[in-house]
């Protein structure tokens, strides 16, 4: 089993197109850190998301995506200002997210493991964990977050919202 130390070490972003190519692989979202706007909204949105890197919660969160890092466009998005965008292994845009503090981060990075374990569910047929063997909500032979990790019933949280300065092309 990975340790939060091992995790936090293993943190790695890679470009959109090689992220693309993994996420297919390993069945897997990607979480595309988009470098947009003003070099000083930059420099906060990266200072944040090296604090988010460093929390050992988070990192475990993490551990459930592909990560990526650009500042070329993403097909059908157009942000003015730096997000975080989940992408399917397809290319599809499934949620775009302002980078804000990193108690925020930590939220966002949560709820789209949470979509990623109701996914999952269902492309396999509903929940297979009990089946399968799970580790800390997470398949113990891949890592792909569990259904039963997905808390039940919750609503959709307000920065799952696409917010304003960022636009999906329909």
């Amino acid at each position: 089993m990975l340790t939060a130390l091992s995790l936090l070490a293993a943190i790695t972003w890679h470009s959109y197109d090689d992220a693309l190519a993994r996420a297919k692989v390993e069945k897997k979202l990607v979480l595309v850190h988009l470098r947009a706007g003003s070099e000083p909204a930059n420099n906060v949105a990266d200072a944040n998301l090296a604090r988010v890197e460093k929390n050992e919660n988070v990192a475990l969160l993490l551990d459930s995506f592909v990560l990526a890092r650009t500042s070329l466009p993403i097909p059908s998005v157009r942000a003015d200002e730096p997000a975080l965008v989940a992408v399917d292994p397809a290319g599809q845009v499934i949620r775009v997210m302002p980078i804000g503090s990193e108690k925020e981060i930590g939220g966002m990075v949560s709820s789209l493991r949470d979509h990623a374990a109701e996914q999952h569910a269902e492309n396999t047929g509903g929940d297979r964990c009990a089946e399968n063997g799970s580790e800390n909500g997470f398949h113990a032979a891949d890592r792909r977050p569990c259904r039963s990790a997905a808390p039940s019933g919750s609503a959709a949280p307000e920065h799952e919202r696409v917010p304003t300065g960022i636009h999906i092309s329909c």
